[in-house]
């Protein structure tokens, strides 16, 4: 029964991923190709399906982003403090 209940959690892991992934696909399909071209990915790619996730040609290395959030202050949302 434990075997069943983890074949079905993966399934449906697994579906949830792909659907996540087509979503992703068809919002950056809606993107223009200088667009893409910032952001590294290839529209042939993209037009391949999620299989061929992550949409970026070998020859270009994925860029990784770090945002380190910034504390607020006061004096950084002036316009935050005199609406209250």
């Amino acid at each position: 029964m434990k075997t069943l209940v983890l074949n079905i959690w993966n399934a449906l892991a697994r579906s949830s991923e792909q659907r996540a992934l087509e979503l992703t696909r068809r919002r950056l399909l809606d993107l223009d190709d200088r667009a893409l071209a910032d952001i590294g990915v290839s529209r042939a790619l993209l037009e391949s399906g999620p299989q061929a996730w992550p949409w970026r040609p070998e020859s270009e290395p994925a860029t990784v982003v770090t945002v380190t959030p910034v504390p607020q202050t006061a004096e950084a949302r002036p316009h935050l403090d005199r609406a209250a």
